[in-house]
């Protein structure tokens, strides 16, 4: 019975379950099984061409990519043509691209395997007429297991069995071989070429955060929004200060020790920046506290105003009464309304100036208590905060000390009869520097660069001077007479958990240690300023930023995508091509000397039927396949 001719064509409609009132329906099977006749003698050759071509194609790219990596999306921003990071964000057209190259190189192998696998397929189906032409009936256990390894849904591990456990063909050994071959070309070839992501930098124009350098005076028209503006960053700097070093959570960048930078100002999540590296140019401010402590020298300016003099600043006293001494010192519109208490206190100093030119970068903290001799005239216990050993001032009926606070009203005053000053000077150096962001770490390199003036002279001076004057001035929640909050607690004392309603005859810790404490408690505080913030007029106090444009330096901010070859996965991928083609050529060379082989389908399935001429076949070959 010949391929497409009416008697097979009768036997397949037959074993399909057509009915015979239906037969002219099916006369395009007849044409099409007539043209893949025709094109049976050559498919084998176009499959193994095509195998060839699409995988030489294949080779090509990857030596091309080899030598010189293709550059598919390349960076767009160049140092001529900067832009906003936000904008050079939105503008990354390469998320997601890398994985698209991958299905891309996984289809370019299963076409190229498919080509190739179309003999292979063949030989397998055409082992089981080899095997039932050599048995004597259908119903041989070697008949049905070569039945099994011939259908289309078998697999490896049937073919493997089949292989070792009976007489295959030559021709069938070699295509499961070249199978095995083709399925780990199909896993190793993808590898072969992959779409890189390298470091890409590009140049943008980056916004960062001018220091607060100026607050109103007499003759300024802007003072309203100038003082505002002094107490919005003041007490943003507390507030910072106290989630840092009373709740213990970071904010904002981890910056290093002893230096201070301006902060980019960008209108992008945070997370955005978690693999970006972004360097750019600011004023770095590099300083070390060197803390000492001096006798209080009370005065007045023009015999008017009271004065405290110590490291050679002025601090106003406005908010100090010797008592007994000098009933005036204490002007009446400055006075506490409440009683005052027998206790110690931690105050900082306000310097007196006329502009923020005048300012001393130095800072100074009024400490109040006794002595191992003195104690409390009301309980006879010791006062809080011991001052034994320092430079004090000393008023036996005591010395008195409201809190003068910028931004809250507190009517607190503490009294005590011994008083002295820490005078801390930062030495600040001011140059101009490199500035790098990595996810939520800043750095600053040692290279000095020209100045960008983001931080003026005057900034500086008021960094330090006022920086952490909110910060330590603020009364604590818990209500008690001493008067000495959290943040004071933890840079000035030795025990930094120390419970003041209880606790007495505390001493300050060791100048260097304060020192070292100042300095990580300013560059907290800092970061209330690294911003910019502004209030936008003297009318309304939302927040602005002051910054100024720098030319930044950005990498991964713009991903560039390029095909890169990869030695091992290729040189392997062209040895198992160089292994699969002879068994494919040998394969093509078998399958013409045996032209009797007959593909496992239904028409040559029924053609067996006849010559065994058992009606049980049918119901076998149904339950094997």
């Amino acid at each position: 019975m010949e391929p497409g001719s009416a008697t097979a064509l009768a036997h397949t409609q037959v074993f399909l379950g057509v009915p015979p009132s239906k037969k002219r329906t099916w006369w395009f099977l007849d044409l099409i099984t007539m043209v893949l006749a025709k094109l049976n003698r050559w498919k084998f050759s176009l499959g193994l061409a095509g195998f060839v071509l699409v995988e030489a194609g294949f080779f090509a790219l990857c030596f091309w990519c080899l030598k010189n990596p293709v550059t598919i999306v390349p960076g767009k921003v160049t140092e001529e043509n900067a832009t906003s990071l936000d904008e050079l964000l939105k503008q990354d057209l390469s998320e997601g691209f890398t994985g698209n190259f991958t299905v891309f190189f996984n289809t370019w192998q299963t076409v190229a395997i498919t080509l190739g696998g179309i003999i292979i397929a063949e030989t397998f189906a055409k082992e089981w007429s080899t095997k039932i032409n050599e048995s004597a009936t259908f119903e041989d256990p070697k008949s049905r297991e070569v039945l099994r390894v011939s259908s289309p849904s078998a697999d490896h591990k049937v073919r493997l069995a089949y292989f070792f456990k009976t007489s295959p063909t030559a021709s069938f050994r070699i295509a499961f071989l070249a199978s095995l071959a083709m399925a780990a070309l199909h896993n190793v070839a993808p590898g072969a070429i992959t779409a890189d992501e390298p470091s890409f930098s590009s140049n943008l124009s980056l916004p960062i955060g001018i220091f607060l350098d100026d607050f109103g005076d007499d003759s300024d028209s802007n003072t309203t929004q100038k003082e505002a503006s002094l107490l919005l960053s003041l007490q943003r700097s507390a507030l910072i200060v106290n989630t840092e070093h009373v709740e213990f959570q970071p904010f904002g960048y981890k910056v290093p020790n002893n230096a201070i930078a301006g902060w980019p100002v960008l209108n992008i999540e945070a997370d955005d920046l978690v693999d970006l590296t972004l360097t750019y140019p600011s004023d770095i401010i590099h300083f070390k506290h060197n803390c000492h402590w001096e006798k209080p020298q009370f005065g007045r300016i023009d015999e008017v105003f009271p004065i405290i003099t110590a490291g050679g600043v002025q601090w106003d006293a406005s908010v100090i009464r010797i008592i007994g001494s000098d009933p005036d010192f204490l002007p009446p519109d400055n006075a506490s309304s409440s009683q005052p208490y027998n206790a110690s206190s931690i105050q900082p100093l306000f310097q007196i100036f006329e502009t923020t030119s005048d300012l001393s970068p130095k800072s100074a903290y009024l400490f109040l208590g006794g002595n191992n001799t003195i104690i409390k005239p009301d309980n006879k216990t010791s006062y809080a905060i011991d001052l034994s050993g320092l430079p004090t001032f000393y008023n036996a009926a005591g010395i008195q000390v409201s809190a003068f606070d910028l931004a809250h009203v507190d009517d607190t005053s503490a009294v005590a009869p011994l008083a002295t000053v820490l005078v801390c000077e930062p030495q600040p150096l001011v140059v101009g520097g490199m500035v790098s962001i990595t996810g939520n770490e800043l750095s600053i390199s040692s290279t000095q660069t020209r100045r960008v003036n983001n931080i003026s002279p005057n900034a500086v001076n008021l960094l330090f001077a006022f920086g952490l004057y909110q910060s330590i001035v603020e009364p604590d929640p818990v209500e008690g007479s001493d008067r000495i909050n959290f943040v004071a607690t933890q840079i000035f004392m030795s025990d930094s958990k120390v419970n003041w309603a209880r606790k007495t005859g505390q001493k300050p810790l060791d100048l260097d240690i304060i020192g070292d404490k100042m300095d990580n408690f300013t560059v907290s505080a800092a970061k209330g300023l690294a911003l910019g913030q502004r209030t936008t007029s003297d009318d309304n106090f939302d927040a602005s930023n002051a910054t100024k444009n720098v030319t930044a330096n950005c990498t991964d901010c713009q991903i560039q995508v390029r095909l890169v070859a990869n030695r091992g996965p290729l040189f392997s991928a062209i040895a198992l091509f160089a292994a699969i083609l002879p068994l494919l050529i040998i394969l093509q060379i078998l399958d013409s000397r045996h032209p009797e082989r007959l593909i496992f389908n239904a028409e040559n399935i029924l053609g067996v039927f006849h010559r065994f001429g058992d009606p049980s076949v049918l119901s076998s070959v149904e339950k094997i396949i």
